[in-house]
């Protein structure tokens, strides 16, 4: 009698086998050691394979590049000075042009240097320079805001 083949060892396991397989089957698993025990391993690793989810082994993969791809995200973000520059930076503009305006047109002119400066600050009109400066200030503010608000609101979208 000639022995079975894999495929239709695997059809006994599921249960689709003719009957002369069958008796094929049971006479091998009488007579032959070496057919049972290689049965016995067909039989576990059937048993494994139906007890395997397909989906495990590639949702185990996803969630674990998930997760790295967040760790180096995380680690990829600017720190929060990074992120607040641009407005300290216009803001300390602001402050000392605001400053220099206002310290040169009140400040009383003690030294010999401090002289030297006034007379180059003289023919500047002070009133001409602070209303020029300022607005000038707060549109350099302005377009600097909404460049960085369109930025994130790109990201966001």
């Amino acid at each position: 009698m000639q022995r079975l083949t894999d495929d239709e060892l695997f059809e006994v396991l599921d249960g689709t086998a003719a009957e002369e397989t069958a008796h094929r089957h049971r006479y091998w698993l009488h007579t032959d050691a070496a057919y049972r025990e290689y049965f016995t391993q067909l039989k576990q690793l059937h048993s494994d394979l139906e007890t395997l989810s397909l989906e495990s082994p590639s949702l185990a993969f996803e969630n674990r590049v998930i997760h790295q791809w967040a760790m180096v995200q995380a680690h990829r973000q600017r720190p929060a000075l990074i992120k607040w520059m641009p407005f300290l930076f216009v803001g300390i503009m602001l402050a000392l042009t605001l400053a220099c305006v206002f310290i040169m047109g009140d400040a009383p002119f003690v030294d010999q240097t401090s002289l030297q400066l006034q007379r180059l600050i003289l023919p500047l009109n002070i009133q001409v320079l602070q209303q020029v400066l300022i607005p000038l200030n707060a549109v350099l503010l302005l377009l600097v805001i909404e460049r960085i608000l369109r930025k994130r609101l790109i990201r966001q979208e």
